[in-house]
């Protein structure tokens, strides 16, 4: 597992499954080769001011995990934020509300899209 601190952080994990959880503040992380996991934990690990970036996402292999800050209640997907917390939009970005108060409080961007099922929440 690699871990990233409060600051900005470049991961990159090695030939095979790693995990990687960049921690606070905008991160660049790169999983490799393998089937890997994206862990974020809190809400402030990727703010809309300092985004996350995975640079090397593959759809259907690699994994965003946010259980972390969702406790496992999962998301509801929509086109636009109505307000309702626990709504997310998905792009190349994948936009949270957390709090329900219609403004995007988490986001991360991939290069490669992600699916819907590529997110585990």
């Amino acid at each position: 597992m690699l871990h990233g601190g409060d600051g900005e952080d470049s991961l990159n994990g090695g030939n095979g499954h790693d995990l990687l959880d960049g921690g606070a503040g905008l991160d660049w992380l790169s999983g490799g080769p393998g089937r890997d996991t994206f862990l974020f934990s809190a809400v402030a690990d990727s703010t809309p001011d300092a985004a996350d970036w995975i640079v090397d996402f593959v759809s259907g292999q690699d994994t965003i995990d946010l259980t972390g800050i969702t406790g496992g209640a999962g998301l509801h997907f929509v086109e636009t934020f109505s307000g309702r917390a626990g709504e997310a939009m998905l792009g190349y970005d994948l936009q949270v509300d957390f709090s329900g108060d219609g403004l995007v409080d988490f986001r991360v961007y991939t290069v490669g899209q992600a699916a819907v099922t590529d997110i585990v929440a």
